[in-house]
């Protein structure tokens, strides 16, 4: 089977035949589209000034250092808590 893209809503529609309805508007692939209809638009990509690209990179990046830090103070705490187990007298 193939992809096809529906006439109505513009969706693609995966492992499908011009029978089967389409998965976002339940029209069937294969029917013509509605008179009077536009054809699906898509949006137009976002640009981006320079000011708010290093504002996006500096949160992305603050983001992704956090991370490793939580990770080794977890670590370190399992192996303070491993430490104290193995040095407490059990008397």
């Amino acid at each position: 089977m193939e992809r096809i893209r529906c006439p109505h809503c513009g969706a693609v529609n995966q492992d499908a035949t011009p029978q089967d309805p389409c998965w976002q508007c339940g029209k069937p692939l294969g029917a013509p589209p509605d008179e009077g209809a536009s054809p699906p638009q898509k949006e137009a990509p976002v640009k981006l000034t320079l000011e708010e690209r290093v504002a996006l990179r500096k949160a992305q990046k603050q983001r992704s250092s956090a991370v490793p830090a939580l990770l080794l103070i977890v670590v370190l705490l399992v192996i303070a808590l491993i430490v104290l187990f193995l040095i407490h007298p059990w008397r």
